[in-house]
């Protein structure tokens, strides 16, 4: 389980490596994504979370992921990202209506709200954070901590 936010750079390089550990282990080892976005010092990470959540409505989640994460430094730095989120979202060709719909709705918020919710249960303070069977793990530790599991 990973908590991340989408506007963090940690999160940017942590991404790949988490990814590396989920292909290097096929049918073994599966990554469940959960947003806490650092609203605080990230203005545009709680935007970039509901986005997500939206894509994912239409199964497109990862696909979507990667996109913000590849083109974190275009959006971030943003007054108003809405118009590079419906881009990328263009650009895999979802449902437009639906995603603009889903990307509003109190499901996608309470999806979100319920991630940093759980995150703030689980003591989660700064992202990358990574759990690995219940265990908080560093993201440096990630592929020798599964391994050691498997």
């Amino acid at each position: 389980v990973e908590f991340s936010d989408f506007q963090c750079p940690a999160c940017r390089a942590a991404a790949p490596i988490a990814k590396d550990v989920v292909e290097s282990n096929p049918g073994r080892v599966a990554l469940v994504y959960r947003h806490f976005p650092l609203e605080t010092i990230h203005r545009n990470a709680r935007a970039a979370a509901l986005v997500a959540e939206a894509a994912s409505m239409q199964g497109k989640f990862w696909e979507y992921h990667d996109i913000l994460f590849t083109r974190q430094e275009d959006w971030a730095g943003e007054s108003n990202p809405e118009a590079k989120f419906l881009k990328y979202a263009e650009e895999l060709e979802l449902d437009m209506g639906a995603f603009e719909e889903a990307m509003k709705s109190d499901e996608v918020k309470n999806l979100v709200d319920s991630d940093i919710t759980d995150g703030l249960t689980f003591n989660v303070n700064s992202t990358p954070t990574f759990f690995v069977d219940g265990q908080k793990v560093g993201t440096g530790d990630l592929a020798q901590v599964v391994a050691a599991k498997l």
